[in-house]
This record gives C-alpha cells, structure tokens and sequence, in this order.
C-alpha cells in the first residue's frame, strides 16, 4: 500500500481567527492551526529559542512571551494548548 503526501493547502481545515496578541506572530487574517504551529516553529527555529541543551524546553522571547502567558520556557509539548487560547473558530 503506498501512501501519497497531501498538501495541507489541500485539505480542508478549519479556519481562526488570532487575537492581537498572536497576530504579532501569525498576522490578523484567518488562519489554519496546521499554519499557526508552522510560522511558530519558523520563528523558534529562526531566533534559536530551543534550548540546545535540553530541546524540549523553549525560551520566550519578547514575541512569545505574551503569547505563553507571561511564561519565560515552556515545554514544546504545551506550545498548543498556550496557542489556542489566542484563536476563535471560524464558523463557515
């Protein structure tokens, strides 16, 4: 059985809308959560915020720092519950 790579472009995800304190990140139009985690790890990627150490951990910067709630590291495994507060459904 073989498996075909779909483009997330493709697929019909559902849209929200970032608060102003996510738009500094992601921008202030409708977006998918798929996109928001790809621009969020472009930019912890982009600014070296992962702890090189112990990557797991991930340094706020001023960015980020209102997005995790004040918080200086969190773990990446909380990165989309911190996310999602700052998203609204999009109701088609």
């Amino acid at each position: 059985m073989e498996f075909e790579f779909i483009e997330s472009s493709k697929l019909d995800f559902p849209l929200y809308q970032p608060d102003d304190i996510l738009a500094r990140l992601v921008g202030s139009q409708p977006i998918k959560l798929v996109d928001v985690t790809t621009k969020l790890w472009e930019h912890i990627k982009a600014n070296k915020l992962q702890n090189p150490e112990k990557r797991i951990e991930i340094n706020a910067d001023d960015v980020l720092l209102p997005i995790f709630g004040g918080k200086k590291q969190v773990s990446k495994f909380d990165l989309i519950d911190l996310v999602v507060v700052h998203l609204t459904p999009i109701k088609k």
